[in-house]
């Protein structure tokens, strides 16, 4: 990358939430796995222009665990930070919250480490 500014990882924050309803649950009433990868491929992007501030798309997925289901009726915390960067693509750490609307409980539901290539000049 071209890019000489230094940025910290709280720089390059990226954070969405979103409160789960009916329509985002899968045949066993959890939150849809697709929709988790959708989330941190957009709070992956966000990270990623705070970062270099220019184009960029998710190359490969190189880790992704369900750690635990996200229910009906919770809110999702989905944030996104650059973890490292070389010259042509960037790692991002994304991780997934929920968070019980009755109890405020909250616990890590997904976490996920990406490569984006920067595209252009």
């Amino acid at each position: 990358m071209v890019n000489k500014e230094t940025r910290t990882c709280n720089q390059t924050r990226n954070i969405r939430s979103e409160i789960i309803v009916d329509r985002h649950l899968n045949d066993k009433d959890t939150y849809y796995g697709g929709d988790i990868m959708a989330h941190f491929d957009s709070a992956g992007g966000g990270a990623i222009f705070n970062f270099i501030r220019k184009a960029s798309f998710t190359a490969t997925v190189d880790e992704m665990t369900f750690v635990s289901p996200v229910y009906k009726s919770e809110q999702i915390y989905v944030e996104a930070f650059v973890s490292g960067a070389g010259t042509s693509s960037v790692e991002v750490f994304t991780k997934l919250i929920a968070s019980n609307l009755k109890t405020f409980e909250k616990k890590t539901g997904s976490l996920c480490v990406l490569d984006i290539c920067c595209a252009g000049p």
